[in-house]
């Protein structure tokens, strides 16, 4: 607009886009990398899944890798730059962490050679 009205530019608009974008995804990676090394060390409650039983994501490296094609593409894995960097991420969810363990009914959970065993 070359100064004359009062109303930002596109280029505004973009570079704040781009911003916004920038700070969503530097708040998602946190998330995720505080989420693992919380399981890690066992700070949240009673073995608590971080991931939902029927979903394919089963590892905080996945989500990452899952993060780093969706957003950016050409930048790569993001992984391998985080590990550059000193971030690690370790954890995985094993099927036998989202097995349910609790006995609701006695005569039918006893029959089930995983709930004995434990």
């Amino acid at each position: 607009t070359g100064g004359r009205c009062k109303t930002p530019s596109g280029n505004f608009e973009k570079e704040l886009g781009e911003r916004v974008q920038c700070h969503a995804l530097t708040k998602i990676l946190l998330l995720v990398v505080f989420l693992d090394a919380a399981k890690e060390k066992r700070i949240l409650g009673k073995d608590q899944c971080l991931f939902n039983k029927s979903s394919s994501v089963k590892s905080s490296r996945e989500v990452l890798e899952s993060i780093s094609t969706d957003c950016m593409g050409v930048e790569g894995l993001i992984v391998k730059h985080l590990e550059r960097y000193g971030i690690f991420v370790y954890h995985v969810q094993n099927p036998l962490d989202e097995y349910e363990f609790s006995i609701d009914n006695l005569a039918v959970d006893l029959k089930d050679g995983v709930r004995l065993a434990k």
